[in-house]
């Protein structure tokens, strides 16, 4: 697999100053371009600026090293840094340094932060390194590193997203959104964080999950009301859900009133339990990436109670005009229902 680097690779290998890789680097190679999606390797051009850096960085590692470690070992650093250089598309690299609290010696550390987009069209399901399942709904973006820290677990979402995160009581779980950070060892949430709205939201399926605002120093307290303006920092159990308005920098805590609702986006499954109308326009609208208006408003208050289940929207649309007697125009990605009243109010 390392020779798939080509001559991009093998040109960088030998202005390096030596005339192949060794096993151990191709290696190493291998594990971060297995992670890589739709990658490209650099132009010629590219690559020699890359060869600028990397004799920079060469340099300075050589001057602080000699005292710790050979030339030999030096050099494998800088080659393991060109092998990450030379990937891009869906992966991007860091390079840092940092001292020892013991020897005080430079040393490396390379951080493949690897970055996935759902299109406007689309959903991903992926897992993380740790064994974390995640969902990403339609427009949305989850960046993370390819092997977490050793102290925790950090990703940062742009959209919405739903996680199912394997337990470990040692490397907390960290979902970093603009407005809030959310932070939990073991359990499934679903979080929201678009940037067209005016909210952040949080809705917790299992497990204890804390939100805090992004900047602020989490807090340990719960209150024991519902509907109530909160504190800064909150930790939250199954059945929370909570919305953090962006002006005002406030939470607003709830509790959700149907499950089904939080995941029905990515299952395509979903129980209404006398539901009005228009609290099952609002859920359909996520599940199937539509805009759901009525042209008369009185079919907001009719209420539905069925399950639905990986069905098409055109489907589901007629499952629901039959029990309410609504009809349904479909124009692109919008929705226009139909019809002159609910079925339990005519009778």
């Amino acid at each position: 697999m390392g020779k798939s680097f080509g001559k991009s690779w093998e040109r960088l290998y030998k202005r390096l100053g030596r005339k192949s890789a060794g096993s151990s680097l191709e290696k190493d190679m291998d594990s971060v371009w297995e992670q890589v999606e739709d990658s490209t390797l650099l132009t010629e051009e590219e690559s020699d600026d890359i060869f600028g850096q990397i004799q920079h960085v060469k340099r300075t590692r050589e001057l602080v090293s000699l005292r710790s470690r050979s030339s030999g070992s030096v050099f494998s650093a800088v080659l393991k840094v060109a092998a990450s250089l030379l990937l891009v598309g869906s992966v991007t690299y860091f390079f840092t340094m940092y001292e020892s609290d013991d020897l005080n010696p430079v040393r490396e550390s390379i951080v493949a932060v690897i970055e996935k987009v759902a299109p406007e069209d689309q959903r991903k399901h992926f897992f993380l390194e740790d064994g974390t399942e995640v969902w990403l709904n339609t427009g949305s973006k989850l960046r993370y590193p390819a092997q977490f820290m050793t102290s925790e677990r950090r990703v940062v979402l742009e959209g919405e997203g739903f996680f199912e995160v394997s337990e470990d009581k040692t490397r907390p779980f960290i979902v970093e959104t603009n407005e809030l950070n959310v932070r939990v060892l073991g359990t499934s949430f679903n979080v929201e964080a678009r940037q067209h709205n005016n909210r952040t939201s949080v809705s917790v399926v299992s497990g204890i999950v804390e939100v805090t605002p992004s900047g602020e120093s989490p807090r340990e307290e719960r209150a024991g009301d519902k509907d109530i303006v909160l504190p800064e920092s909150k930790r939250l159990t199954k059945n929370d859900h909570v919305d953090f308005y962006h002006e005002d920098r406030k939470m607003v805590l709830s509790e959700l009133s149907n499950l089904s609702f939080v995941k029905s986006w990515f299952t395509y499954e979903v129980r209404f339990d006398n539901n009005s109308m228009s609290e099952v326009a609002q859920v359909l609208e996520k599940i199937y990436n539509v805009k759901i208006t009525f042209d008369n408003e009185a079919l907001r208050n009719c209420s539905l109670t069925m399950l639905l289940e990986n069905n098409s929207l055109k489907k589901t649309l007629e499952i629901i005009g039959k029990a309410n007697e609504i009809n349904y125009v479909i124009e692109n990605n919008k929705v226009i229902l139909t019809g002159t009243g609910c079925r339990d109010q005519r009778q």
